[in-house]
């Protein structure tokens, strides 16, 4: 009985320490298991006729607007999102739409920048769900697509090399049906009479994992499906700190001089949905 009682001491001590040593969950936030990390909502806070100033970005490493978590699913537009939709549509959309503040949630990385001849120059990205992503089903999404997620460049001059996400920019990850199956872009909003919205980078395939279902909140990474091994997964925790695949370091440190900076593949998006995950490429890579 006394070793059991030290081995249990012993697995506590283990996860508040792998804890401490990744990060502190912002606002408040409390660790489900080892794993679950509450949701921290934030609102897409777009205004008509203007862009967010570059300290408003929002996400966990820049002032933003408190959002909800309804328990509902993530929202659908009106009609489909399309380089022709009024800026005053749009802003109302997305406007409905609440996006996961909670570092582990998310991700943080240092990414290679788009036309630099310096191979370490690196653009700061961080990846957000919209809240109500646990709650859709792949097989069911909605005809007029749903936003799933946002990504935030915080660098102040530099672009993303995969995407093409402009320095202080909010772009916003759409997916929706086709007659070949899901699909799935990015797009950024520039204020306008015309065309506010657009596209950016390349149109891929939207998969499902094959991934055993599993509860908790929504979460958004720069990984591929085969980033993850989920076989441990139980229930609501993932059983052992070393086998936790939501955590990576750089997801929650600011980047340093001494991080090289990795391009994104277009394979590297991947959301938690009801099923399990759904990435942004092929689900075999």
């Amino acid at each position: 009985m006394r070793k059991a009682i030290q081995r249990g001491r012993l697995a506590i001590l283990l996860t508040v320490l792998a804890t401490a040593a990744l990060g502190c969950p912002t606002r408040g936030n409390r660790v489900y298991g080892t794993a679950q990390v509450q949701p921290d909502p934030e609102a897409a806070d777009e205004a008509s006729g203007r862009n967010p100033e570059a300290d408003n970005l929002g996400g966990p490493y820049g002032r933003g607007k408190r959002g909800v978590d309804n328990g509902q699913a993530t929202v659908s537009p009106p009609v489909m999102l399309t380089p022709k939709i009024p800026d005053a549509v749009l802003v109302t959309y997305l406007n409905t739409l609440n996006f996961d503040m909670a570092r582990d949630n998310g991700e943080l990385a240092l990414v290679a920048c788009r036309s630099s001849k310096d191979p370490k120059c690196g653009a700061r990205v961080y990846v957000q769900p919209e809240l109500g992503m646990r709650y859709v089903e792949y097989e069911s999404i909605p005809r007029n697509g749903v936003v799933v997620g946002r990504i935030i460049n915080y660098s102040p001059s530099d672009s993303e090399g995969t995407y093409g996400i402009p320095p202080s920019t909010r772009a916003y990850w759409y997916v929706y049906p086709t007659k070949d199956g899901p699909r799935s872009r990015l797009f950024t909003r520039t204020p306008g009479p015309d065309d506010a919205l657009k596209f950016i980078g390349p149109e891929k395939p939207f998969s499902k994992c094959h991934h055993a279902r599993f509860k908790g909140p929504a979460v958004a990474k720069f990984r591929r499906c085969a980033s993850y091994q989920l076989a441990t997964l139980r229930g609501d925790a993932v059983s052992g700190v070393s086998s936790n695949p939501f955590f990576r370091s750089v997801s929650l440190v600011p980047p340093t001089a001494a991080w090289d900076p990795e391009p994104l593949t277009a394979t590297e998006l991947w959301v938690k949905c009801a099923q399990g995950c759904c990435v942004a490429g092929a689900a075999q890579d």
